[in-house]
């Protein structure tokens, strides 16, 4: 029997407790569609969340290993797939006659880099479902490759450019309600109503994965939707996955079917939207389909950079749109796009000014222009001068009409002009008392921190740590005596989970010359930190080219209380890390006044009318900033994130943390 693994690696994040929403949604179809035709023949699982979108790079390449399926199938987003081949490079190395296939948005004909990556032996560009049989059997040499796949036999690329039969979404199982894939940990799940989409936006590739607009069958829309509104579905957001819900041929009676299915259960509902096709009738159906929020497109004002992306729309209709929806009390996230051919600093500034005059949004969220293969401008970018990374996130670095050096500027205007930090990074949990404590490795089924006290204790459990570490990971140094030591762990680390999200903490009063300390700290990131990492590259140009989030330096140093000396700790901090400020007096009046970000001692947990106390008191005056208010207690911190962040406990993930 073939044995086929299915694996979806998620969006990198940089706290582990909250869990990512990655769902196989691909995946599932696909299994639907393998057990449709041959039942008896394959063995289809698909790698679950508890590990996938837990486990660090060693321990997933472990996982996978001791699956030992025939062929290893991926799917490969912006965000994972340079993750995803380097776990499969390393499998591969393990269980040589393993075969590995690759599918998603990545891969497409002009992105040779993925043709050619020695891992994968084949591929589907598009649509999977009506071939992946065919596919499967080209792998084991029983056929060539199908349409819109390629093949490598013997060493020779095979590339079958032929488009696939047309295939019927009717004929599409229903993978939630068949159990093939499940909701994400916090509960949401993922639905489309079609595939396609009517506009043919230069800078996207989705219209050219699939051909026109076609509908799934409203009876298998149903019947997710009944499963989702059920008691015992675990649902409580659908995502809406149409590129545009409000221009598919059903909308209407979608969102009349959500108002009926509402009556017995309230499920927040997301999608996105084109706000001038907006009347005002539809905006009140979709609030009372239980519509929480929209992402509209605007993309641009500046009519050149529209037209040459291929974009039309009425100003003042997705004005009035983005109001309506706004006063129905669904919130708008309104997305923009930096860099588009034909933009100039100047229009982009003309943009951010019509925005905030108009309040045509709840949320600004700017977006750097990624010239995506497979797109128009990937394939016209010399002709419109598009000077761009190649690899992933595909960012365009410069055009005829805006300058490199105007894009920080601009992202920094935007930040100005809607008062918000763009795609800021939360500091990771800093409990280290009472929850989740172990002290031997092997017995822990995943080390989400490492508390170490004592280095060479530390050193004797590194091999085992490094292959049960999370993604992200924290390490945290109570004793940094010997930076030595303290290297050959950090680099071993990295070393083996080279696509780990990675945070470094140094949690003691330094004993020697601080500016040495960062030296060497400094020197230890330059050595282990790739500036090429997707997660990396994402944050440009905020961050410039080379420099690194991950790993990500903090200090927690005991507050010294004036102003002067914080500052002259944080001028000398800052040129690799973040410093947390520990306060030495705990007392309410000295814990209001401390600085953020603040690490809160663990003394109040056992009194349980003095801690609540203080969390009141933390809330009134760091309510707008809250997840910069960070325990040391298990208690305070699950308190702090369920009954004023307002989190459900069940929906993240819990930690285990070793201390050596």
């Amino acid at each position: 029997m073939v044995t086929i693994l299915f694996v979806q690696l998620p969006p990198p994040r940089f706290r582990f407790v909250d869990p990512p929403t990655n769902i196989p949604f691909a995946a599932g179809f696909l299994a639907e569609a393998l057990v449709g035709k041959a039942a008896q023949r394959y063995q289809i699982d698909i790698l679950p969340s508890e590990k996938v979108d837990v486990l660090g790079d060693q321990a997933l390449i472990d996982v996978i290993i001791a699956e030992k399926p025939s062929i290893l199938a991926l799917s490969l987003y912006v965000w994972n797939v340079e993750r995803s081949l380097f776990v499969a490079s390393l499998v591969k190395k393990e269980l040589p006659d393993i075969k590995v296939i690759i599918g998603g948005p990545e891969v497409t004909f002009d992105n040779k880099s993925l043709l050619y990556h020695p891992t994968p032996v084949a591929g589907v560009i598009g649509e999977g479902e009506p071939v992946i049989e065919d596919l499967i059997s080209a792998v084991l040499g029983e056929s060539g490759a199908p349409p819109s796949c390629f093949l490598k036999t013997s060493g020779l690329l095979q590339i079958n450019t032929e488009n696939h039969a047309q295939f019927e979404l009717h004929d599409l199982g229903c993978p939630y309600v068949d159990g093939r894939i499940h909701p994400s940990v916090n509960g949401v799940i993922f639905l489309e109503t079609v595939r396609g989409c009517p506009f043919k936006c230069k800078y996207c590739y989705y219209h050219k994965a699939f051909e026109g607009v076609r509908t799934h069958a409203l009876n298998s829309i149903e019947k997710t939707l009944e499963f989702a509104y059920s008691d015992d579905s675990g649902v409580n957001e659908i995502y809406l996955m149409d590129p545009t819900f409000n221009s598919t041929p059903h909308f209407r009676q979608i969102v009349e079917l959500l108002s009926r299915l509402r009556i017995g259960k309230d499920i927040k509902i997301h999608t996105e939207l084109r706000p001038d096709f907006l009347t005002d009738d539809d905006v009140s159906r979709l609030a009372r389909a239980g519509l929480r929020s929209a992402e509209i497109g605007l993309q641009s004002t500046n009519t050149e950079a529209l037209k040459l992306a291929g974009r039309h729309m009425n100003l003042q209709r997705t004005a009035r749109g983005a109001q309506l929806l706004k006063s129905a009390g669904i919130e708008v996230t309104t997305g923009i796009i930096l860099g588009l051919p034909g933009d100039t600093p100047e229009a982009f500034q003309r943009t951010l000014e019509w925005l905030k005059s108009n309040e045509a949004y709840s949320v600004v969220h700017p977006f750097m222009l990624s010239i995506l293969p497979g797109s128009e401008f990937r394939s016209r970018s010399t002709e419109l001068g598009l000077e761009y990374d190649s690899r992933p996130p595909y960012h365009v670095f410069s055009t005829p009409t805006f300058p490199a050096e105007a894009f920080r500027i601009s992202m920094e205007m935007c930040e100005d002009f809607f008062n918000m930090e763009i795609d800021s990074i939360p500091i990771p949990s800093l409990v280290d008392s009472e929850r989740q404590l172990a002290t031997l490795p092997g017995e822990a089924e995943y080390i989400s921190s490492w508390i170490i006290h004592s280095l060479e204790r530390a050193a004797s459990n590194r091999d085992t740590v490094i292959k049960k570490i999370t993604n992200p990971f924290t390490v945290r140094f109570k004793n940094s005596s010997d930076f030595s030591s303290v290297q050959r762990i950090v680099k071993s680390i990295a070393h083996h989970n080279p696509h780990t999200i990675f945070n470094i903490i140094f949690d003691q009063e330094p004993t020697g010359d601080l500016i040495d300390i960062i030296s060497k700290i400094e020197q230890l990131v330059a050595q282990i930190g790739n500036p090429e990492l997707f997660i990396n590259k994402a944050y440009y140009p905020l961050y410039e080219h080379g420099e690194v989030v991950t790993p990500a330096i903090y200090f927690i140093l005991n507050d010294p209380g004036t102003n002067s000396r914080r500052e002259s700790l944080i001028e000398d901090c800052s040129v690799v890390g973040e410093i947390i400020w520990r306060p030495v007096n705990t007392s309410p009046e000295c814990l209001a006044a401390a600085p953020l970000p603040l690490l809160v001692p663990n003394q109040w947990s056992a009194n349980q009318g003095e801690a609540q106390s203080i969390l009141d008191l933390l809330w009134e005056i760091h309510k707008e900033n809250s997840n910069e208010v960070l325990f040391s207690s298990g208690y305070l911190a699950e308190k702090w994130l369920v009954e004023y962040q307002g989190k459900i406990k069940r929906y993240f993930f819990s930690e285990i943390i070793l201390v050596n």
